[in-house]
């Protein structure tokens, strides 16, 4: 995979992946010299690759305390992030009936070493019987931001049942 970047100076930079762990620059300098260096995918500090960075969809119900379960998701090293979208009208089968919901969507942004203690943590906190926890994987993503996904979610901080 490679792609094409004009900067204003009008010169031309392009990326180009030579490996799963390195993406190398290309570039021309003033004389038109070419210019190439690899970087490690992700940035500094141990980066995350697409495959490992995992996107989670959760309900909640409306009258829950949703910030306080997105806050603890994060603050034990679940999640780097849940954002906590608007309210959504969830139409379901549920025990053989059609049910109508007002919930709140979340997308937890995590890796997936982390999900078999998100779903733990989920069961426990989460008010739901059956909650809603599908697992999408992040097939693509600016390298900082999936780095920055590796560090929140990296050693998590002493919590209940700390892994």
């Amino acid at each position: 995979m490679s792609f094409n970047v004009s900067v204003e100076t009008g010169a031309e930079i392009s990326f180009r992946r030579v490996g799963p762990a390195e993406v190398r620059e290309e570039a021309a300098d003033d004389s038109g010299a070419a210019i190439s260096r690899g970087r490690p995918r992700g940035g500094a500090g141990g980066a995350v690759t697409s495959s490992e960075a995992v996107v989670v969809l959760i309900t909640f119900p409306m009258d829950a305390d949703v910030r306080r379960f997105a806050s603890t998701l994060v603050a034990e090293g679940c999640a780097a992030c849940v954002n906590i979208l608007g309210e959504v009208e969830s139409v379901y089968r549920w025990q053989g009936r059609v049910e109508q919901a007002r919930e709140r969507q979340l997308i937890v942004k995590t890796r997936r070493a982390r999900v078999d203690r998100l779903r733990r943590r989920v069961g426990e906190l989460h008010p739901y019987d059956t909650p809603e926890l599908v697992v999408l994987p992040v097939v693509d993503g600016d390298p900082r931001y999936l780095a920055w996904i590796a560090e929140a979610t990296g050693e998590p901080p002493l919590g209940p049942d700390s892994v």
